[in-house]
């Protein structure tokens, strides 16, 4: 865990194998489908695939696409429930890197401004 503490310490600095996890994590949430799909997810949960095709509008290979990217990104769990396959987020961590970045691309950012030193 990452402290952000005036008294944090080099030894609370992550392994290379956490910044390597969270940067294909990031990477992974930067495609606006597998926003929408988590936020879907988020807000009605757990969905089986037919279900997110009609909410979100999008073929069912596309949906089952991403889910897969997503699952093995460990943001999304599955569990079969007889012949189906039902998606949920795999925890509350994953509904806080979203509204983070929902909440920061909503705010009013000037784009490449650099502030002189005075």
């Amino acid at each position: 865990m990452i402290q952000t503490s005036a008294d944090a310490t080099v030894d609370s600095i992550p392994s290379a194998a956490a910044f390597a996890t969270a940067a294909t994590m990031l990477s992974v949430l930067g495609h606006e489908g597998r926003l929408r799909l988590l936020l879907c997810l988020h807000r009605h949960g757990p969905e089986a695939v037919h279900t997110l095709t009609d909410r979100l509008n999008l073929s069912q290979s596309n949906i089952s696409h991403q889910l897969r990217i997503l699952r093995d990104a460990r943001l999304v769990i599955s569990q079969r429930q007889g012949q189906q396959v039902f998606y949920s987020l795999t925890d509350q961590h994953v509904v806080q890197l979203i509204q983070a970045a929902l909440e920061h691309a909503a705010e009013d950012h000037p784009a490449n401004t650099h502030r002189e030193s005075t």
